[in-house]
């Protein structure tokens, strides 16, 4: 009789498996039921850009050379040495009017200063690496001087 015991354990290793494979069916249909009105949208981002930063005129600091939709008188370069920003940050808003490069704005929790007048906006130069444009920080007209 000792061997007549464990007939019953095949059977019931079949038997928990069969309720554990229930519990996991029906636990990810409730979760999929659950998320079924949410929607999530991410954006895109800097990671994998290859459209990096060439010179948009002869001038950038001197002429309104950044042309986009939220932008369209033009946007002057504000720093000489691209600004060290994450990638995976960097939001992306569209591209420039000539089509050459992707433009981006730093998705972090207060990217702007309080008393910018504009939003700063930037082109990748490289990896973690971006051009900043904005508003002209100052004027380049000086007095006239007469040398007499």
């Amino acid at each position: 009789m000792p061997a007549n015991q464990t007939r019953g354990t095949p059977g019931l290793l079949l038997l928990l498996f069969a309720c554990a494979l229930l519990l996991a069916a029906g636990g990810g249909w409730k979760l999929r039921r659950e998320s079924r009105g949410q929607s999530t949208t991410l954006g895109l981002t800097g990671l994998g850009d290859t459209r990096l930063y060439t010179s948009l005129s002869e001038n950038d600091f001197l002429t309104p050379a950044l042309l986009f939709s939220q932008a369209p008188q033009g946007l002057f370069r504000v720093a000489v040495h691209p600004v060290p920003r994450d990638d995976a940050s960097m939001l992306r808003v569209e591209t420039d009017q000539t089509g050459r490069h992707n433009v981006y704005t730093d998705a972090g929790p207060k990217p702007d200063p309080p008393g910018a007048a504009t939003p700063r906006w930037y082109l990748k130069a490289g990896q973690d690496l971006y051009v900043e444009f904005g508003a002209r920080k100052q004027e380049t007209a000086f007095p006239a001087t007469s040398r007499e």
